[in-house]
């Protein structure tokens, strides 16, 4: 007998292959014979077209000592298969050669597992190329289920798992091995069906799922993929489809419990769901624990998050672990409530809860059209949404950093009409909870046209239309461009930050904020030791609806407010203090080298409005330009009201100011003459009076103005948030001798063209700085530098 052929004498028919009929040699006699006629009890061949002659196959192979893989010619299988082996020999179950996965079909009919592999040995189990019906009578049941040895590993390529109307059961079932791995597997299911796509746990080492596509599972019970694995085992989800799957529970397309390193990447995960009366979470990707956390290069939109209080209608995760999140297109999701009982809700894109010491990092991302909302109808108690696009939870001791980001158009809302409890909403784009000794930075990030809303309760409350930083003792935002964004009816439209932590350190640095409703942005600090830096930020076109500070509403201890440009801010209402800027300094206020202008304020102090309620605070006003400001009751530019300990206004150019300084000295009322403020260039001309007009020794004089250029550059400090310098060569003009040749504007073309870096920057090499070159080399080389802003200061001409 040859290896290769079929087994003898077996049925032909496909019949359901339950247990052998005595018509039948015993397994060991069968065995026997083969073995006599030299067959394939040698473990290399089964070759099997019926399912009586595949159970013979897998019995005969679970004890013959070798090997063995097995053969299915086209044709539909009905029965329970089994194999149930204590040798450590691997097995191979698949289609036959030339035979595609769409003519091999294996189905339980109704009644149990279609094919049961378990090895208590260390067997390496292989299935391919064979569909499996979902049609196990029970939602707990895999069409293929595998369990093999702690040391053993599972592999299930190209098969597809199917589930017609109101079939049950779960496509994949893997509960032991050291590796599984499913690859470029279709896992679907009707609507009606019940059951996991795949569920995978006892894995020791490592689950590989790729290249599958897992959709339409959308029955009241089941997930896309279920993986739950121990502390030491890796995760990797790559490159998958998953969409239109549902859960009662939590992580509606991938549920990921456990691991020490898991990973997604490159997948597409959509329409996903998870919903349940009281807390559900991850309605797109869920993962709870893992010491290390990698979401990147993922398409995650349309899923939800429904319930009481749900979670991460896109992403959950939660641990005391490393989390990245990079390169994703995150849109679409939502965190909404079931019905009119909704206590809290949060990220609707993303919910990140760090345990004590983690570190969460989201880079490179775009989050948008995503919403977090709830409402409630209880009259015992308030409701609460945070993070319309992302939230984040940082433990004790965590570092929390958004980088690179696009955060557009994501809402946090909440609602509790006709109630006398709280109703609060923070975090419209981005809401960030920080523990004691936390470290949260914010750089680089693009936050635009997210809300923050609220209605209803006593009181309502809303904060942070683009960004909510709550707590953390190391906080800094840098280099963020957040703008259109609002907060209705309360405040921060663009930025609120409380912290009340003990020694807390607070840092704005070259933000441009502009284009937000609400107080534009406002930072509360509580605490005698705290310390706010506000450094080289613009700040424009903001509107307060509500109450004090267009711009700025600052109320801090320590605060220093230097090389700001504050333009075209407005505060609408009867309160409307400070338009360009609000502020409280409880212990000390250094306000130095900044640009006031044309602030508009319907109360008091249209540039700047300072507050003083005790009698120990020390203010320094040094080196401001304060002009041009309006305000409808007392100081156009300047409204300053309190006792204070000692209150310094030094060598600033001022006009309409109210208050009393215990020092008042060089200052001057005279027009800045910017270069060019119809279009928003605040730069000092030759001719400004401003130029050279300041005071070296102003406290806290900043070494370098707005632009990153040295202070005093003529001998003296000048006034405002530029200093005047016009001996800048632009960055192509290698030789530095005023003239762009075609050669130096060739180079700096290219470099910009393959993203290098330019040794006298800046870098990246902005665009306009290319474009200008072009210009200068077009208009005959010979250029000029008038001291305006870059890169329009540099002229045609000598």
């Amino acid at each position: 007998m040859n290896p290769s052929t079929n087994l003898y004498p077996l049925s032909k028919s496909a019949v359901s292959c339950g247990s052998f009929s005595n018509r039948f040699m015993s397994v060991k006699a069968m065995a026997a014979v083969v073995l006599m006629l030299g067959g394939t009890a040698r473990g290399d061949v089964f070759n099997v077209s019926t399912a009586q002659e595949l159970q013979s196959a897998l019995t005969i192979a679970a004890i013959n000592g070798v090997s063995d893989t097995i053969k299915l010619a086209a044709g539909y299988y009905i029965g329970n298969f089994n194999f149930n082996s204590t040798e450590g020999f691997a097995l191979t179950v698949q289609a036959a050669d030339g035979v595609g996965r769409e003519q091999v079909t294996i189905d339980p009919d109704g009644n149990g597992r279609g094919l049961n592999i378990s090895s208590t040995a260390a067997a390496n189990i292989t299935v391919g190329g064979i569909t499996f019906l979902r049609n196990c009578g029970n939602n707990t049941l895999g069409a293929l289920m595998i369990a093999t040895a702690a040391t053993a590993d599972v592999l299930i390529e190209n098969c597809r798992f199917l589930a017609a109307s109101s079939a049950k059961g779960i496509g994949v079932e893997i509960t032991a091995c050291r590796d599984a791995t499913v690859r470029n597997c279709v896992v679907n299911r009707d609507a009606t069906s019940e059951g996991d796509g795949m569920t995978i746990s006892g894995a020791t080492r490592a689950v590989l799922v790729e290249l599958t596509t897992v959709t339409g599972n959308t029955a009241t019970v089941g997930r896309g993929i279920n993986v739950a694995v121990g502390s030491g085992v890796s995760v990797s989800i790559a490159n998958n489809t998953i969409s239109g799957n549902f859960t009662s529970s939590s992580g509606g397309g991938v549920y990921v419990s456990g691991g020490s390193m898991v990973t997604l990447s490159g997948n597409t995960i959509s329409g996903n769901s998870a919903t349940n009366y009281y807390s559900c979470t991850g309605g797109g990707v869920y993962v709870s624990g893992g010491s290390t956390v990698t979401l990147s290069g993922n398409t995650i939109s349309g899923n939800s998050s429904t319930g009481d209080t749900p979670s991460g209608g896109g992403v959950y995760v939660s641990g005391d672990s490393t989390v990245t999140l990079s390169g994703n297109t995150i849109s679409g999701n939502s965190s909404i409530p079931s019905g009119g009982n909704t206590r809290a809700s949060s990220g609707g894109g993303v919910c990140v809860s760090g345990g004590s010491g983690s570190t969460v990092t989201l880079s490179g991302n775009t989050i948008s059209g995503n919403s977090s909302s709830s409402l409630k109808y209880d009259w015992n108690s308030g409701t609460s949404s945070y993070g319309g696009g992302v939230y984040v939870s940082g433990g004790s001791g965590s570092t929390v950093t958004l980088s690179g980001n696009t955060i557009s158009e994501n809402s946090s809302s909440s609602s509790n009409p006709g109630n006398n409890t709280l109703s609060i909403s923070c975090g419209g784009g981005v809401c960030v909870s920080g523990g004691s000794g936390s470290t949260v930075t914010l750089s680089g990030n693009t936050i635009s046209g997210n809300s923050s809303t609220s209605s209803g309760g006593l009181p309502t409350l809303s904060y942070g239309g683009g960004v909510y930083v709550s707590g953390g003792s190391t906080v800094t935002l840098s280099g963020n461009t957040i703008s259109g964004n609002s907060s209705a009816p309360s405040y921060g439209g663009g930025l609120y930050m409380s912290q009340s932590a003990a020694s807390a350190t607070v840092t704005l640095n070259r933000n441009a904020i502009s284009g937000n409703s609400g107080p534009g942005a406002l930072l509360l600090q509580s605490h005698a030791t705290s310390s706010m830096s506000i450094d080289g930020n613009r700040v424009s076109g903001n509107t307060n609806l509500n109450g004090a500070g267009g711009g700025f509403l600052l109320d801090g201890y320590t605060i220093e407010v230097l090389n700001n440009v504050v333009v075209q801010n407005r505060s609408l209402t009867s309160t409307g203090d400070g338009a360009g800027m609000w502020v409280k300094p409880r212990t000390r206020l250094d306000l130095v080298n900044n640009t006031f202008t044309e602030n508009d304020a319907v109360a008091k102090g249209g540039g700047l409005r300072i507050v003083l309620d005790g009698t120990t605070e020390l203010v320094n006003a040094y080196n401001n330009i304060l002009f041009g400001n309006v305000a409808g009751l007392d100081g156009d530019d300047v409204c300053l009201t309190g006792t204070g300990s000692r209150k310094e206004f030094v060598n600033n150019n001022a006009s309409g100011t109210s208050g009393i300084w215990d020092l008042s000295a060089g200052n001057i009322n005279v027009s800045p003459a910017f270069a060019d403020a119809v279009n928003g260039d605040y730069h000092l001309t030759s001719s400004s009076p401003c130029v050279n007009a300041g005071k070296n020794d102003a406290p806290q004089l900043p070494t370098t103005d707005f632009d990153g250029d040295l202070r005093i550059a003529g001998g003296t400090v000048d006034m405002g948030a530029y200093e005047f310098a016009n001996t800048a060569y632009h960055p192509a003009d290698a030789n530095s001798n005023w003239i762009l040749e075609a050669g130096e504007v060739t180079a700096y073309l290219e470099a910009w063209r393959n993203g290098q870096t330019w040794g006298t920057g800046p870098n990246p090499i902005p665009t306009d700085y290319v474009t200008r070159a072009g210009f200068l080399k077009e208009s005959g080389g010979v250029y000029h530098n008038d001291g305006a802003g870059r890169p329009q200061c540099w002229k045609p001409g000598p």
